[in-house]
């Protein structure tokens, strides 16, 4: 009899074991379900979504903001177990199929998704902070308020018009929350990986400082489509500094007027403007552009012949003519005028 009980007791204690592993099977696959589980209810390949300010997670879940999320019950619920309740601004890649785990740990750590924006097609401040404005959380208003303010000058030793110089122009990512002052950071670090100590004293050797590197720069890529031609425009421009002649850069006059032109006229060279190089000699007050580093190394690295004039080619093949005489470059010059003509470019 003894015997049989101590069969009976390990039975039930078997039957027990048996329903204990069940149940914490059932629970383990309830819980992987409601951690690694898809949990989305778009059908493209991601979603992406945008968190405007530091927002309680119970409210986010009630708008209509978080309707990608099939069970909100169950994204609430792994929400708080691991103590998740506020979003953190920003530009968030959900991808379809994503589970609460996934997304939870994407959003509580502000791992935002970068945003590629190409800024080699703006030329100007106004241009640039419109281009930021519209890709970026802070409007174009925020952008040139910083851009305008006095702590430029405090900050980098910059105003308005010479800020430009900082400016690299290319293709970068940013985080979508980047502030005004997070972007003039972000090219500061550029502008002074570029100034090394050679580069330095290349621009001492010319009496220059990088700022005014970088205004003729600016005028070099102005004068050239073709790059190959830039140090030798660049040193077409450093003879006529150094001889005390006013650099009568047509793109300068045309900066100054405001304009855009196809051809330029009496009136573009004989406005006021402090850019008019026709009127004043030197550099102007600022950059008319954002520079590539290879114009600024243009002006560095500047060929050294003994021309002070050029003239565009005519054809319309991007290139100049360049000359030592005066004589010389009105002929130039006059071939170019009738081709205008011929083509009926006014």
């Amino acid at each position: 009899m003894t015997k049989l009980n101590t069969m009976i007791q390990n039975k039930k204690w078997r039957i027990v074991l048996i329903l204990v592993l069940a149940v914490g099977l059932i629970m383990a696959t309830i819980g992987y379900s409601f951690l690694y589980s898809g949990n989305t209810i778009f059908e493209e390949k991601e979603r992406i979504i945008f968190i405007q300010h530091e927002e309680n997670l119970d409210e986010w879940l009630n708008s209509t903001a978080s309707d990608f999320i099939d069970n909100k019950s169950s994204f609430s619920a792994v929400s708080q177990l691991k103590k998740f309740s506020k979003l953190k601004p920003g530009r968030y890649k959900i991808k379809h199929g994503a589970g609460n785990n996934t997304m939870i740990n994407l959003l509580r750590s502000g791992n935002q998704s970068p945003l590629t924006i190409r800024i080699d097609d703006t030329h100007r401040l106004d241009e640039l902070a419109g281009k930021l404005g519209k890709n970026l959380r802070q409007d174009s208003v925020a952008f040139m308020m910083y851009f305008t303010s006095e702590r430029i000058h405090e900050k980098y030793g910059l105003n308005y018009l010479t800020l430009p110089s900082l400016i690299i122009p290319d293709t970068y990512e940013f985080f979508w929350t980047m502030t005004p002052e997070e972007f003039l950071e972000k090219m500061k670090k550029l502008h002074d990986n570029y100034w090394t100590e050679e580069n330095l004293a290349l621009a001492r050797t010319k009496g220059m400082t990088p700022t005014s590197v970088a205004i003729l720069a600016s005028i070099v890529k102005a004068e050239t489509a073709k790059r190959q031609e830039a140090p030798k425009i660049a040193g077409l421009y450093l003879n006529r500094l150094g001889m005390g002649m006013a650099l009568q850069s047509d793109p300068t006059a045309v900066f100054g007027s405001e304009q855009h032109v196809a051809r330029v006229t009496g009136e573009h060279l004989n406005n006021d403007s402090p850019y008019n190089t026709y009127k004043f000699t030197g550099l102007p007050p600022g950059p008319i552009d954002f520079c590539e580093t290879i114009y600024l190394d243009a002006v560095l690295r500047a060929e050294k012949h003994n021309y002070i004039f050029m003239c565009a080619q005519p054809g319309n093949t991007g290139f100049h003519n360049f000359s030592r005489t005066l004589d010389q470059h009105n002929v130039y010059r006059r071939e170019y005028l009738d081709w205008l003509d011929s083509k009926g470019i006014h």
